[in-house]
């Protein structure tokens, strides 16, 4: 009581800083005419200071100070922040898309490379390069994986005994056993008309006969091979006649398939041999492998 006393004397020494001149201040003491006084005489002064508030507040002017300054830091921050929040949420926004956009272009980018590179390695996959190994009379192309294998070749050139002319060997891994191989040999002399024996192919035998006598001869080398003739057809290309035949065979317990091309040229017997196991020989690669017989020639 005594503190509001205290801040409303200044009001009743000096009328004339009232607010509208002169007001006389109530003679009684209880709060509530004090407080209906100042509501109703809101001026200025130190009592119009006063009027705007029921209670009289007795925190120090700087606390106030700060308070107000607060609450304006609160209401520019509410009026100003969310636009430029907003816009920097756009232009983070934009960023972000512009940045995905980039990226998603370069992965697209990439992976088409590699569909591309995949596609050209499939390509290159399907595609057989052939190895041609040509000779003074014949020629023999073979898949680019049959490799020649370095031999002593002049060792096995002996008049009237086969004679290896090549060797090749299927450098892929663990198929060194697939082999092609070319043989020749040259005819014996009949001692009575002083004449070689063949010098054409049909003087073999007919083509039934010759495939007989290589099956018998392939159980004969190997015992346990189990031979046994596929197939056997003739053929004639630029006046030159081939026999062709193939049977199966097995290497220790495992299955083999063999192609033959045999002919006779200048006096000379030609074998061709191509051996494989017998999975690839009638699987995927036998047209392949038909194909490299026949380019004998």
């Amino acid at each position: 009581m005594n503190a509001l006393t205290t801040t409303l004397k200044p009001c009743q020494n000096n009328a004339a800083r009232g607010g509208r001149g002169g007001v006389k201040v109530a003679s009684s003491s209880s709060l509530p005419q004090r407080r209906r006084f100042i509501r109703r005489h809101n001026g200025g002064g130190m009592c119009g200071a006063l009027g705007k508030s029921s209670t009289v507040s007795h925190y120090p002017k700087e606390v106030k100070e700060e308070q107000r300054d607060e609450k304006d830091a609160s209401t520019s921050d509410v009026a100003l922040n969310p636009p430029v929040r907003r816009r920097r949420a756009v232009m983070v926004g934009v960023a972000r898309s512009v940045l995905f956009g980039a990226a998603a272009c370069v992965l697209a980018e990439s992976f088409v490379r590699e569909d591309v590179q995949a596609s050209e390695d499939v390509e290159d996959e399907n595609v057989v390069h052939l190895n041609e190994f040509t000779f003074k009379t014949f020629t023999l192309r073979a898949p680019g994986f049959y490799k020649e294998v370095d031999v002593d070749y002049d060792k096995g050139r002996l008049s009237g005994a086969n004679g290896l002319e090549l060797l090749i060997r299927d450098s892929r891994f663990g198929l060194a056993g697939n082999t092609i191989t070319l043989s020749k040999q040259g005819s014996p002399i009949d001692p009575n008309t002083k004449q070689p024996l063949f010098s054409k192919t049909e003087d073999l035998g007919d083509v039934d006969a010759v495939a007989e006598k290589l099956v018998a001869g392939e159980n004969q080398r190997n015992k346990g091979a189990n031979a046994i003739l596929k197939e056997s057809k003739k053929g004639t290309v630029d006046g030159t006649t081939y026999y062709d035949v193939s049977y199966t065979k097995k290497v220790k317990f495992v299955d083999r398939i063999v192609r033959t091309r045999v002919c006779v040229h200048d006096n000379v017997l030609f074998t061709l041999t191509v051996e494989t196991d017998l999975e690839r020989g009638t699987g995927e690669e036998a047209q392949s492998l038909d194909d490299i017989v026949t380019s004998f020639r």
